[in-house]
């Protein structure tokens, strides 16, 4: 299942790309992860693999999981807060511009 959910208190979800037929998985990356999670647009610079667990706190929000390379773009249009967000890569690589 490609997206699974729980509400209560906390509300938590799963994003695996991997269980999405591959021509979805772009979009559904980029909807729900992007614009819905971190506000952001991504584009995928190659294959396209997230597996996410976000947990929704009040007042704060973590992600927690495996993703691809893709370039972000911040655009106005999502800008909906002063929210901060912090990626922190545990293995891997990852560059900001």
């Amino acid at each position: 299942m490609p997206v699974t959910a729980t509400m209560g208190p906390t509300a938590s979800f799963r994003l695996m790309t991997d269980a999405l037929p591959e021509r979805d998985r772009v979009e559904v990356m980029r909807e729900v992860y992007g614009r819905t999670v971190l506000k952001v647009d991504l584009d995928p610079l190659g294959p396209t693999h997230v597996d996410m667990q976000v947990r929704a706190l009040p007042g704060l929000g973590i992600a927690t999981g495996t993703c691809s390379e893709f370039r972000v773009h911040h655009s106005t249009s999502l800008i909906d807060s002063d929210d901060l967000v912090l990626l922190v890569a545990l293995d891997g690589a990852s560059v900001m511009k």
